[in-house]
């Protein structure tokens, strides 16, 4: 099969799919570290733009953990060549001074990303984020999801965001 140029696909693919992500945003973040424990409910606002050339979005958030300032930015693109969804998070809260990189196979419905991050023990044992991003109604709604080094899934944060402009 052959592979779609950049052109094509910001004109009908993947890459014109995630422009609709583009634009200002406010909503609630939640937050939670075990199950069914709510942590944290608070206002977010957050801006995404489309950069480069429509190659990839650029997502920056700020909102507050309790009474913690958080800032984050995502920065999101679709690889041509490997027909995935690619995001590189940092934030001031869950990630500290590290990167996490995450990617995800392309499907009809959602955008969904996986990654994996350390628990700094010695032997360290990985955790699994996984992040969805999809539409309902009028809210774009970003959820997070911890998988534990055994596999058992829960969420960790949610935002929902309702378009400023």
């Amino acid at each position: 099969m052959e592979k779609m140029s950049f052109a094509i696909s910001l004109e009908r693919g993947k890459h014109l799919d995630l422009q609709s992500f583009a634009g200002k945003w406010k909503g609630t973040s939640r937050v939670w570290f075990e199950p069914d424990v709510l942590a944290d409910e608070s206002p977010i606002e957050g801006t995404i733009e489309s950069i480069l050339e429509g190659r990839f979005l650029l997502h920056r958030y700020a909102t507050q953990f309790k009474d913690r300032e958080v800032e984050g930015v995502y920065m999101i693109g679709f690889d041509l060549q490997s027909n995935q969804f690619q995001v590189a998070w940092v934030d001031s809260f869950h990630m500290s001074t590290a990167i996490m990189f995450s990617k995800g196979n392309a499907n009809d419905h959602d955008f969904e990303v996986l990654g994996s991050f350390s628990d700094h023990q010695q032997p360290p044992q990985y955790w699994g984020w996984r992040t969805d991003m999809h539409f309902e109604k009028e809210e774009l709604i970003i959820v997070a999801y911890m998988i534990s080094p055994t596999g058992q899934s829960q969420i960790a944060t949610e935002i929902r965001y309702h378009r400023t402009t």
